[in-house]
């Protein structure tokens, strides 16, 4: 990928054209910080993140939601339940069941995902598998890249 440098405003919307190859994968996953820039800095809200792990732009507010649905971004053999507790435990290591469980019953009626708390991902159509990851994301995302 040659230099490219892209400043986004608060509640703007940027989408990114292009043959697939091109490179508006690597784009966004140097923008998640699952990837570092080979060269050039990265900046976030004005602080220099270049070196940052993922996990601090996750902390930060950054969401990203992957092309690929059970290759990346969902696991299979999980049920919904068990990703709202992954999602929920990340940052402190400790499962929720309970908590999930109910967040998991409540994603399933607002996303509309057709199966039950208890469905695993892999079991889900598609589109279902895609409302789940979008059920995911969290509200309080100040970034959302979508592949």
């Amino acid at each position: 990928m040659r230099e490219a440098t892209a400043t986004f405003r608060q509640g703007e919307v940027v989408g990114l054209a292009g043959l697939e190859g091109s490179g508006q994968g690597v784009f966004l996953r140097i923008a998640a910080g699952l990837q570092r820039p080979t060269s050039g800095r990265l900046s976030f809200f004005g602080e220099d993140c270049t070196n940052w792990h993922h996990d601090i732009f996750r902390r930060r507010g950054v969401a990203f939601v992957l092309e690929g649905r059970l290759e990346e971004g969902l696991i299979a053999g999980l049920t919904l339940t068990e990703h709202f507790a992954l999602a929920a435990c990340a940052p402190r290591f400790r499962v929720p069941w309970h908590q999930a469980r109910q967040v998991a019953e409540q994603k399933v009626q607002q996303f509309r995902i057709r199966g039950s708390a208890q469905t695993c991902a892999d079991a889900l159509s598609g589109g279902n598998q895609q409302r789940l990851l979008l059920s995911l994301i969290p509200s309080d995302a100040s970034v959302l890249l979508l592949e």
